[in-house]
């Protein structure tokens, strides 16, 4: 049996277009347009994703146990249009709820934690970076661009969905070949490597491009 090891909690609120309001969060630091919580130990301090995204625009917990949440703050969106891709809960799967004018998307994963494969988790050495790759997905959610949410039902979805249950493709991922959205569409195979990494080449090299497994 494994002993219990202490995991990497990393939590990180961005504003966009704003500055940040600043309000103390739980130990967190501040740097620059970005809120940080970024330790490790065996105590996750489990701050509240309702608190922190009245604050911010961006928002992710992850943590190297398992567990991972991405939620953005989208203005002018159709809550109607979302529902659809609406699956599973708010520990794992896609949630959308309204928080002044704005709808808030949250995509979660809770992953099964193998100590054995420890190091195969895709952003475990930089969270923050793979941050930065999913921005533009906020972008595409204003826009009516619902790949993303397509991404999160999949995980959850997976083949256990008869026809019919299955929601509308968005054009652009009807669009664009898997294989090639490393390149074409990186922030949409960010997304799905964090959400399915078991989908993806352990060998691929540390960044981008990264390559399916055929």
């Amino acid at each position: 049996m494994y002993d219990i090891l202490p995991s990497h909690v990393y939590y990180e609120g961005r504003t966009i277009g704003r500055p940040p309001k600043r309000v103390a969060h739980r130990g967190g630091v501040y740097r620059d347009d970005r809120w940080i919580y970024d330790r490790t130990s065996d105590h996750d301090p489990n701050v509240i994703l309702s608190f922190l995204i009245e604050d911010f625009d961006v928002f992710l917990h992850w943590d190297s146990s398992g567990p991972m949440t991405i939620a953005f703050r989208v203005p002018g969106v159709s809550v109607d249009a979302m529902r659809p891709y609406l699956v599973g809960d708010a520990r794992h799967g896609v949630t959308v709820q309204v928080s002044s004018v704005d709808a808030v998307v949250q995509i979660s994963r809770d992953a099964e934690w193998d100590q054995e494969d420890e190091f195969d988790e895709p952003w475990a050495e930089m969270p923050g970076e793979w941050l930065d790759l999913l921005l533009p997905l906020r972008d595409d959610l204003a826009a009516g661009d619902m790949s993303a949410l397509y991404l999160g039902w999949r995980m959850v979805a997976g083949e256990e969905v008869g026809d019919g249950c299955e929601p509308p493709l968005p054009p652009r991922i009807a669009a664009l070949e898997e294989y090639a959205w490393p390149e074409t569409a990186p922030a949409l195979a960010a997304l799905d490597r964090i959400l399915r990494p078991e989908d993806w080449d352990p060998e691929s090299p540390e960044g981008w491009p990264l390559q399916r497994n055929s």
